[in-house]
């Protein structure tokens, strides 16, 4: 395939394992295939399939061949794509559109074809086919979000007092939950009560979600698992490799396998996250 002449730039020639993006509010996946035993992510996930005839994923109990497909956070998933390419894309509950995927009705999941987004899946082929350097990386993350995310349900603003706790905890997401209710002016009840109903999660999963993402930023500039585990807020790292796995398919030691995946050097992370990592 001859590189697309829209946002890209020329760089090395692929290396064949996984490319692995870590943003402060995602990440990114582009991936030759991959088979992986269920898995509930905390995060809103777009998968993109790289042919025309689609990956194969079982979803809430029920087999799809999709070529775009949505997910739903905490949707139970199961991928069996051996020889499938494909890129994956997940929005972090900190990501502003993060709530419309949360939104999405039972049995949580959206499969569309590749045909209403032709210029969207060029800028993906060219990701996969490692034509794009990380500034471009990103552009291609962002407008993927962009388009998929303008297809779905309007979400009214957000209420203030919950903007008010996450702005807080992404300045130090270890601090005790309770305290956070004073900064919402409610009670603690209440506010996990709100907090729910308006990110679509517990304020303890949401919670969680934040040290996975710190621990994905520490396992990609090759941390230990014990010193991973300690700065990303976890009790050690067994606690670590069960969350990890529920969410990933896998422990966090198969994403250190250099071999198969490849964590790109990203930028732009919160402060938190820096300071986590």
């Amino acid at each position: 395939m001859s590189a697309p002449n829209t946002d890209t730039t020329p760089a090395a020639a692929p290396a064949r394992q996984s490319q692995v993006y870590v943003y402060a509010d995602g990440f990114m996946v582009s991936c030759d295939g991959m088979v992986a035993p269920r898995t509930e992510r905390y995060t809103g996930t777009m998968l993109f399939a790289m042919r025309d005839e689609g990956i194969e994923v079982e979803v809430a109990g029920r087999q799809q061949r999709a070529q775009i497909l949505l997910l739903k956070p905490f949707v139970p998933k199961s991928l069996n794509a051996l020889a499938q390419p494909f890129i994956s894309i997940g929005l972090n509950p900190t990501h502003p559109k993060y709530r419309a995927y949360t939104r999405l009705e039972d049995p949580g999941f959206v499969n569309l074809p590749r045909s209403l987004f032709p210029s969207l899946t060029d800028r993906l082929q060219a990701l996969w086919a490692g034509y794009l350097d990380l500034t471009h990386a990103r552009r291609v993350y962002d407008h993927a979000i962009d388009e998929i995310t303008q297809m779905l349900p309007p979400l009214r603003p957000m209420d203030p007092r919950i903007e008010r706790v996450t702005a807080s905890l992404a300045e130090n997401h270890r601090q005790p939950l309770e305290a956070l209710a004073d900064k919402a002016c409610l009670s603690y009840y209440r506010m996990s009560h709100l907090f729910s109903n308006e990110m679509g999660l517990s304020l303890r999963q949401y919670v969680l979600s934040l040290k996975i993402h710190a621990a994905a930023r520490c396992i990609g500039r090759g941390m230990s698992l014990t010193a991973t585990a300690h700065e990303a807020g976890f009790t050690d790292s067994a606690h670590l490799s069960r969350v990890w796995t529920k969410a990933f398919g896998g422990p966090p030691t198969r994403f250190l396998n250099r071999k198969a995946f490849s964590i790109q050097p990203t930028n732009g992370a919160s402060p938190a996250l820096e300071e986590a990592a």
